[in-house]
């Protein structure tokens, strides 16, 4: 076992979050997990208090990061990822949030989810969209944990041209979502390729916004609600038809 120990500062608190490379990508930190982390400490978006007492979800955890930091403060947290990912989400909570309301819980997408008590005030994930596989087994869990007033948080980094297809099947399935605007990350825990969405299920849709971007490469939204990236390099963006295409801009 090669375990490793990642400090992090959030609301004001040190963390050390045990990683452990021996489960392969679910037993590290990525920053993706970080963006979306220090988004959560933006006052303007989350004022002080608002998960308070909120059932919160979260999907294919690894460390369980997210889950640990929103049980910090106030909120009622179940963090859930396969089987073989439970021992380590449960060290993580055991050093970092003894004395909160948070558990570890198994869950398979596309599995029953009633034994964790749907519908959740909010469900958070980060770096969970990049198997094609899995998208329509995801989106099933998503429409099961959901209530008309669940509001979800993804971090998304752009990899592989097929991961945009996810986005394209949620619309489909009556989801809406916007891109948070990058002005409203933090300064530091940014990057070009990583956006965070907002998602309401279909009986609480609203009209999304696209953001307009600054100058550089970046995940936006496309005319059609697609993510994409904006660089002059090859990049993978929707088709007249709603198909992922590559084009050069």
């Amino acid at each position: 076992m090669s375990l490793q120990m990642r400090p992090l500062e959030v609301f004001g608190q040190d963390l050390e979050i045990i990683q452990d490379p021996d489960l392969g990508t679910g037993g590290t930190v990525w920053d993706c997990s970080l963006v979306v982390m220090k988004y959560l400490e933006n006052h303007q978006h989350f004022p002080a208090g608002c998960f308070r007492g909120k059932r919160v979800i979260e999907l294919g955890a690894g460390t369980g990061l997210l889950g640990i930091v929103l049980s910090l403060v106030g909120a009622d947290v179940t963090i859930t990822d396969l089987p073989r990912m439970q021992h380590l989400i449960r060290q993580n909570i055991e050093k970092n949030a003894p004395n909160c309301n948070v558990r570890a819980a198994e869950l398979t997408w596309g599995e029953d989810c009633t034994h964790l008590g749907p519908p959740f005030d909010c469900i958070i994930a980060a770096d969970i969209v990049y198997w094609k596989e899995t998208f329509p087994a995801l989106i099933q869990t998503l429409k099961d944990l959901s209530g008309p007033e669940t509001v979800m948080y993804l971090g998304y980094e752009i990899r592989r041209p097929d991961e945009v297809e996810f986005f394209r099947m949620l619309r489909a399935e009556g989801f809406q979502y916007r891109k948070v605007p990058n002005s409203a990350l933090d300064e530091v825990f940014q990057d070009d390729a990583i956006g965070v969405f907002r998602i309401h299920p279909p009986a609480n849709a609203e009209v999304p916004r696209t953001y307009v971007p600054q100058p550089g490469p970046q995940v936006v939204l496309g005319p059609d609600g697609a993510p994409t990236v904006e660089m002059r390099v090859p990049q993978v963006v929707l088709g007249p038809e709603g198909a992922p295409t590559v084009e050069m801009r």
